[in-house]
């Protein structure tokens, strides 16, 4: 819900609210997947991924965000071997993700080497990266 909310808020331009409340749906799923990775290692993925779109969304705290989708590109990319069809998609977007934050910190060059990364793996492999 706090990842959702906060999705909204970004598209409402609340610029302030929105990345707080990304933050702190993945400080919640940190504790739980620290607790049972088994059952929360994933929500901690997409909390993190969540929290790195509403950054760019916004256009905040991006060297965070970078920092934070690149944490659930590795979170994403250990689920994806273990279950390709059900995390490959979340890693192919974590990483359109990283190449949109990388764009907004004016690294351009790698942000278009991630996107032709994506375009090579053409769907094969779910891990570019």
């Amino acid at each position: 819900s706090l990842n959702n909310l906060g999705a909204f808020l970004a598209e409402l331009g609340r610029r302030e609210e929105a990345p707080t409340l990304a933050q702190e749906a993945a400080e919640v799923y940190r504790l739980l997947a620290e607790a049972n990775p088994a059952a929360y290692l994933s929500h901690l993925a997409t909390s993190l991924w969540a929290f790195a779109w509403i950054c760019v969304r916004v256009k905040r705290n991006l060297p965070e965000a970078l920092q934070t989708v690149g944490e659930a590109i590795d979170l994403y990319t250990a689920l994806a071997e273990q279950l390709p069809q059900a995390f490959g998609g979340q890693l192919r977007s974590a990483y359109h993700t990283r190449a949109d934050v990388l764009d907004g910190l004016g690294r351009t060059d790698e942000a278009a080497e991630v996107r032709r990364q994506l375009d090579a793996a053409d769907g094969e492999d779910p891990n570019p990266g």
